[in-house]
């Protein structure tokens, strides 16, 4: 069942009385799923894991050039 929260209504004397608003910021975001396990961030770790295996591939004959510059950037094979 859903949650039901009251509207915030600001103090009505704002000379008088001070108030903080404090942002809520989710903690429980996860960057790397079963499902996705590359996230968004450029510089992670996942994306150079994920280059290496394709050298890795390239190396052994297993993909060509073409194929693995496409696989890098996301397209399909």
């Amino acid at each position: 069942m859903a949650k039901l929260y009251q509207a915030f209504t600001p103090p009505s004397n704002d000379d008088e009385e001070e108030y903080t608003v404090v942002p809520v910021i989710p903690v429980d975001y996860r960057y790397h799923t079963d499902e996705h396990p590359e996230c968004f961030e450029p510089d992670c770790d996942c994306h150079q894991k994920r280059i290496a295996d394709l050298t890795q591939a390239y190396q052994d004959g297993l993909v060509s050039a073409e194929d693995a510059t496409r696989i890098a950037s996301g397209n399909t094979v």
